[in-house]
Parts: structure tokens; sequence; C-alpha cells
């Protein structure tokens, strides 16, 4: 019998229980959820990012963006930095040692993660990788 059905079944089930726990996380720490998926955007960028880009990443409008971005930026999470390229432009920073609330969040799940990919060899986790990258549309 055929894995196949089981892989989508188990992504669905771990989509579902990100997005579950993403909720309570937003909850705990007084944010709304898309707040989150800005941060780790921010994150996954290197720490910074034009708020247009930023925009995109999340395929939200940038006025929409704008208020994610206050709203980061009065709990502290973010700063707003002139371009160092552009006067007429900002660069939404992370505020890394703010970060380290929404990480604590996730320690666990990180944690857990660590454990299970120690299980594999590096081949298996090379196929995992590439399954991965194929999912997301990226290049290898």
């Amino acid at each position: 019998m055929s894995s196949r059905p089981r892989v989508e079944s188990n992504i669905r089930a771990l989509i579902t229980g990100g997005v579950l726990h993403n909720h309570a996380v937003a909850q705990r720490l007084g944010l709304h959820v898309i707040d989150l998926q800005a941060l780790n955007l921010l994150a996954i960028a290197g720490g910074s990012m034009a708020p247009s880009a930023l925009a995109a990443a999340m395929h939200t409008p940038r006025s929409s963006v704008s208020r994610i971005v206050r709203r980061l930026g009065e709990a502290g999470y973010v700063h707003r930095r002139e371009s160092p390229t552009d006067r007429r432009s900002v660069t939404v920073e992370l505020d890394h040692e703010r970060l380290a609330d929404v990480t604590a969040e996730y320690r666990q799940q990180s944690d857990r993660l660590a454990r299970v990919l120690a299980g594999f060899d590096d081949d298996e986790v090379a196929v995992i990788v590439r399954f991965l990258d194929a999912v997301l549309d990226r290049a290898p």
C-alpha cells in the first residue's frame, strides 16, 4: 500500500497543529496571529526587510503591513530604520532581545524537531530537504 496519502494527511495535521499553536502563542503574547507570521518572515529574511518586501512575502496589502509593523513596533518587537542607501525608504528590523519571548514559545517544538531529525542520517535528511524545497517551490 502506498504511503503517499499518509504524507498528505500528516502534512495537513502538521499545518493544523501549527496554526492552532500559533493562535495560542499570539493570545499569550497579546499579538495577532498575522503578527507572528510577520516576525517569522523577518527572521527568515535575516532580521530586516523593506515594508514592501514584507507585504509581498505576506501576500498582504502594504496598508495592512503598516498596521502590523506599527503594532509590532509598539510592542517592541521591531524598529523602523531609515534605509542606509535611500533616505526616502525605511526597513523593518527585528529586536532580537524582544524576539526571545516569541522564540521561547516555540522552544519545545524546536527541540522536538531536533530530536526527530537526529534519528535520520544525512542522506535521509537530504531527501526531506529536497521534498520540502519542492513543496515550497524553492529551487535547490
